[in-house]
């Protein structure tokens, strides 16, 4: 097998003067180890005259190459069976790597990993955190790469000697940043849950504190913004122990529906909803398109005394105009061409319960009037008939139209309009509450699966096929014990180092 040229132009990567510390982080049936690159040919595969065994039947004899000089470190494939990816594309080419890349030989995932010389302390003013929060979220929504965060919150400021001792806990690509006096923020790329937890753990154990917390935030199951993570970690770390920000999402049972409450916003709203739930006043919802309304509704429905009453929806937007008085006041037999009998209306059916307006902003004005009318007295006239029906019913109006503005233009009548505001929930647009969004979606993707009958599909990092999440180990004072195949393969090939020196 002939190997790869060495002299061709690579593509730009840092030097390699430029880092200190190169090391290989191996992932492989869940486990993971480090291991240490020295300069020169580093060669990868299952022969026991490679540098790094990696006993996994997905891998070549010789399946790939690192060539670690001063001033680059370059990836070679060694024509093996199932190829090398770098970052989910295939190597056909020598290619210049640099720390953070991502290298796929088979089932078995590598990491690079390297500090920079003269780093930056682990500790970092926020501002800064906030920056390489940004760089590591772009990394790790390019290449599928697991983000956490955790909030360590102790009950008085944190004492030097406090922050030397979590600082110690932290590896060399970690940072942490004061976010008050009594509450720091770790950022940890690389990290699966079972890892954060431990490593949070840890963090607690470290302070000494009875009354310490920490938060855990990940990317993406709990947030796909920065601020919205800072945010779940903070809530996370409210109460003492160890807590995942998931745990705090509010999952609210509409019957075959499930209302989602993560955002700040929306935990204020939910509060003034199960405040207004009790009573009969009329509320009208009002929001944007596809922020909830007919959810917040239902959510009313649920926490009042009329739970147990019906729910009936209309969606006036879509009532002809010629038999909308009709559908919603109902008629007697012979009140027009065509009523062979006596109906029900949607306020008589809805008695007991709850009658649901949607989009009553395009209502006409002669709908209005008697709409008003029945909100204001309880009453309604089927249509062919002149005696009044006493109807039991409250009114919930949802509309994405500003009525205010419609009423200054003619539109709407005032009077049905501050009859309706006796209660008004404002709903913030979903662009405005990103903490819910990647919640929703696969809240919306577990249904979609269920109405089709398959399973929802599980989400596996690395993408490309990539069967293994590369984790970075944790860097530990007491190191650790190599475990495992990746463990095996740690010490053979720190023999052969030992051997060659």
């Amino acid at each position: 097998m002939a190997p790869p040229r060495e002299t061709q132009d690579f593509e730009a990567a840092p030097r390699q003067a430029d880092w200190e510390r190169l090391q290989l982080v191996i992932v492989q049936e869940g486990s993971s180890q480090v291991v240490a690159l020295r300069t020169g040919p580093f060669t990868i595969g299952r022969a026991v005259d490679a540098d790094l065994i990696i006993d996994d039947p997905s891998i070549s004899r010789l399946h790939t190459r690192l060539l670690v000089t001063r001033d680059s470190v370059v990836l070679s494939d060694l024509g093996s069976r199932n190829g090398t990816l770098l970052n989910g594309a295939a190597v056909k080419e020598p290619r210049a790597i640099a720390p953070g890349d991502v290298i796929t030989l088979g089932k078995v995932t590598l990491v690079l990993q390297g500090q920079r010389a003269h780093a930056e302390d682990s500790l970092v003013p926020l501002p800064r955190l906030r920056e390489r929060l940004a760089e590591e979220l772009a990394r790790s929504t390019h290449y599928e790469r697991p983000l956490a965060l955790i909030a360590v919150s102790a009950p008085v400021p944190f004492a030097p000697q406090q922050l030397t001792r979590l600082k110690s806990r932290l590896r060399s690509h970690d940072r942490g940043a004061l976010d008050s006096p009594a509450m720091l923020l770790f950022l940890l790329p690389e990290l699966e849950e079972p890892e954060v937890v431990q490593l949070a753990t840890e963090l607690l154990a470290t302070l000494e504190e009875s009354k310490a917390s920490a938060g855990i935030a990940l990317f993406p199951e709990d947030a796909a913004d920065g601020e919205s993570l800072l945010w779940a970690a903070r809530e996370a770390a409210g109460k003492p122990g160890v807590h995942l920000a998931r745990e705090l999402v509010m999952r609210v049972g509409l019957g075959a529906q499930e209302l989602i409450v993560a955002d700040p916003a929306m935990r204020g709203l939910y509060r003034l909803v199960e405040r207004l739930a009790p009573s009969d006043l009329p509320v009208l919802i009002t929001g944007e398109t596809g922020t909830g309304k007919e959810m917040i509704a239902l959510a009313l429905h649920a926490r009042s005394r009329r739970a147990q009453g019906p729910f009936i929806p209309v969606n006036c937007a879509a009532l002809p105009e010629a038999l909308a008085e009709s559908e919603l006041f109902g008629h007697e037999r012979g009140a027009f061409s065509g009523a062979t009998a006596a109906k029900q209306g949607f306020f008589e059916a809805a008695a007991g319960g709850v009658l649901f307006l949607d989009e009553i902003g395009e209502l006409s004005l002669p709908l209005q009037a008697k709409l008003l009318r029945a909100a204001e007295t309880h009453q309604i006239v089927r249509l062919g008939d002149s005696r009044s029906v006493a109807v039991d019913v409250r009114v919930i109006a949802v509309t994405h139209r500003d009525l205010a503005a419609e009423v200054k233009a003619g539109r709407f009548r005032e009077d049905l309009y501050f009859r309706l505001c006796a209660a008004r929930v404002a709903l913030p647009a979903l662009r405005s509450r990103p903490r819910e969004i990647p919640l929703l979606a696969r809240t919306f993707l577990a249904s979609a699966c269920k109405a089709l009958g398959i399973g929802t599909p599980t989400h596996q990092r690395g993408g490309h096929g990539a069967a293994v999440s590369a984790r970075l180990a944790r860097q530990r004072p007491r190191a650790a014990q190599p475990h495992g195949r990746a463990g095996r393969a740690a010490r053979r090939a720190h023999h052969r180092g030992d051997r060659a020196r």
